[in-house]
Parts: C-alpha cells; structure tokens; sequence
C-alpha cells in the first residue's frame, strides 16, 4: 500500500513538473547560455508588458521612442525624465494609455518596457517595438570613412 502510494506521488510530482519546462522564455534561455538581452536581440511579453533591451545609450531610445509614437499619431500626455530613467505616457484612441519605460542600464546598454492599455496588448506593443528598433538602426551613426590615397600626388 505505501509503495503505491509513493509511485502515484512520484507520477503526480512528474506531472505537474512538465508543463513548467514550457515556461523557460527567450530571456531565460539567453541568461543560462551567458548571453545578454542586449546581446541575444530578444523580447518577452509578461503579464501585460513586454520588455526588450537595446545595446545603444538611452537618449537614442527615448528619440526613437518619441519620433515613432508621433508617427503612428499617438498623443504624448506626461513624460518623466530622471537620469537613469524617462518615462513616457502616450494616448490611445479610446482614452487608455500606453507606457513606455526606458532605464539606463549602462553607457551602452538601455532596458525598454510597454505597456498597453490595463491588462496589455501583445500586438499593439511588438508593433512599437518593432517601430522603435527600425528607427534606433536607421539613426545608428555612420562609420568613418577613411579617405582614399589621392592618386595624384607625386613622390
């Protein structure tokens, strides 16, 4: 009786053990191989808000963020900026707001959060991001360039 007992534990201990092997994110995978968000160019969606990092300073993030939400005809309502953080609050159509939260994670390196709406809107805020990220590469500063030889130049 104790050995049956002890095998329908170990059965449901099994059980419910496997769905949380579905649960490891991007992030999580990323951090156990060693690599940085920043590095490993990823995003997840939690609980309403999805988190990204860009390996750029932040003041590039927050004119990418600024410049897109204007494009995509979003009304900027507050913005809070501190030295490590800028908080920016945009208006939606049917009132709610959209959060967005850049933080200085080093000279280079900026976490970036949204949040749509109360309980979050997965599309609405990949689509930002998505925007965001094309305007952060499209205003990455162009190497120099180093001058070719002048071929007329005489020895």
């Amino acid at each position: 009786m104790i050995r049956s007992g002890r095998a329908i534990a170990v059965l449901l201990l099994g059980a419910t053990a496997l769905p949380l092997a579905s649960c490891i994110t991007p992030i999580d995978l990323a951090a156990n191989a060693g690599i940085g968000v920043a590095q490993a160019g990823t995003s997840i969606y939690s609980q309403g808000t999805l988190q990204a990092a860009f390996s750029v300073p932040m003041d590039r993030v927050v004119d990418a963020v600024r410049s897109e939400m204007k494009s995509l005809q979003y009304d900027a309502t507050h913005e809070d900026a501190r030295e490590e953080t800028v908080s920016l609050t945009f208006r939606q159509a049917d009132g709610s707001d959209i959060s967005i939260k850049a933080r200085r994670s080093s000279p280079t390196v900026t976490g970036f959060a949204i949040r749509v709406g109360f309980w979050g809107d997965p599309a609405v805020s990949r689509l930002i991001l998505e925007r965001v990220t094309a305007a952060i590469e499209k205003s990455a500063p162009a190497d120099p360039v180093t001058p070719a030889p002048d071929s007329s130049a005489t020895k």
